[in-house]
């Protein structure tokens, strides 16, 4: 699936600011959104190489704040993701855009409630445009998902691409068995958690969101009081991995990378983190170079352990061999692996294709 905005062209600092909530208006105005912290990716900016924000996520239930849904009712949750910052694309064919996949993890004693009468709905909102529904691209069910949540996947795929300038909010109907109490519950807090992998072509993180969710008990006792069901620790989230973000040159000069190498910038998370760039052949655009590649699989790797988080340059200088191999070709295209790696942290890992023009 794919969301766009053919017509913005207007950097704004916040894409969220700009945007409004994207919901039918609720019958009762005390009804709102409920969201937890908006979480930020960071990037470089396409073409130019400064930080900036990417995009941002949340997740939230729907009700009245001094009066929430009660055990039984069918209530709303829902997760955003706004596309904010120029990535260059998650491919050379969709420049400025961005993938996501959505996952959820429900608080105890709660389930989802999709039916005809409750679906789940989707809103696109542009800057100065009113939310639009999407009903085509819309998940029509809960799925199993790769990080441990349940996932929203739009049919027949597991990622939306989304234009930058574009937000959407993808809202699910739940309904609870038990009263919730939200971060006050002695054992642990009852959150919706939001697991949203990013695929910006940089550090394609994976954002945590939590939102603390209010129920209240149901108005008919039924035949005596029941007991609550033990509280379940919190849910494991999965860590963050050591790859912040990762920015190397889309095309650079043939006699540049012959003489001085390939320069990679890799962003740690984590203190002590080893960092390494492998450049392969060719991505198969140029002819006769596959031969070549039989006989040369890696063309240059680079490796780093750090003491500190950070920032870290890594230059790859390219073998005599390969540098005799392409010294007379026109164009070549390569691919460079990226790998951070720390004790007690996913290794995080990420790739980018390079053009070397003469």
């Amino acid at each position: 699936m794919k969301l766009s905005a053919p017509t913005w062209r207007v950097v704004v600092p916040t894409l969220a600011a700009a945007l409004t909530c994207a919901f039918a208006t609720p019958a009762s105005a005390d009804v709102q959104w409920l969201n937890g912290v908006d979480a930020f990716t960071n990037i470089f900016a396409c073409g130019i190489g400064n930080a900036e924000t990417g995009a941002y996520a949340h997740v939230g239930f729907l009700a009245d704040p001094n009066a929430p849904p009660r055990v039984g009712d069918v209530y709303y949750g829902h997760t955003v993701f706004g596309a904010v910052g120029d990535t260059c694309g998650v491919s050379d064919s969709q420049p400025e855009t961005q993938g996501a996949h959505f996952e959820v993890l429900l608080p105890r004693a709660t389930q989802f409630a999709v039916s005809a009468q409750n679906p789940i709905k989707c809103f696109v909102t542009t800057v100065n445009q009113a939310p639009q529904q999407d009903t085509a691209d819309c998940p029509t069910g809960p799925s199993d998902g790769y990080f441990g949540g349940t996932a929203l996947n739009p049919p027949a795929n597991d990622v939306y691409t989304i234009d930058r300038g574009v937000e959407l909010d993808i809202q699910f109907p739940l309904v609870s068995s038990a009263p919730l109490l939200g971060d006050s519950h002695p054992g642990g807090c009852d959150c919706l958690v939001g697991l949203t992998k990013v695929a910006d072509g940089q550090g394609d993180p994976l954002l945590q969101l939590t939102k603390a969710v209010v129920v209240q008990p149901g108005t008919d006792p039924g035949p005596g009081p029941q007991p609550l069901p033990p509280p379940l620790p919190p849910q494991p989230l999965p860590q963050p991995n050591d790859l912040g973000a990762a920015h190397a040159p889309h095309s650079i000069r043939l006699a540049q990378a012959l003489k001085k190498g390939i320069t990679v910038t890799v962003v740690n998370g984590y203190s002590g983190t080893t960092d390494s760039v492998v450049v392969i052949g060719s991505t198969g655009k140029v002819k006769k170079l596959g031969e070549a590649r039989k006989k040369v699989k890696v063309f240059g790797k680079a490796v780093r352990r750090g003491r500190h988080k950070g920032r870290v340059k890594l230059r790859v200088k390219l073998s005599r061999k390969v540098r005799s191999l392409l010294k007379h070709r026109r164009t070549t295209h390569l691919l460079i692996t990226i790998t951070a790696s720390s004790p007690g942290h996913p290794t995080g890992t990420a790739n980018r294709k390079l053009t070397l023009k003469r």
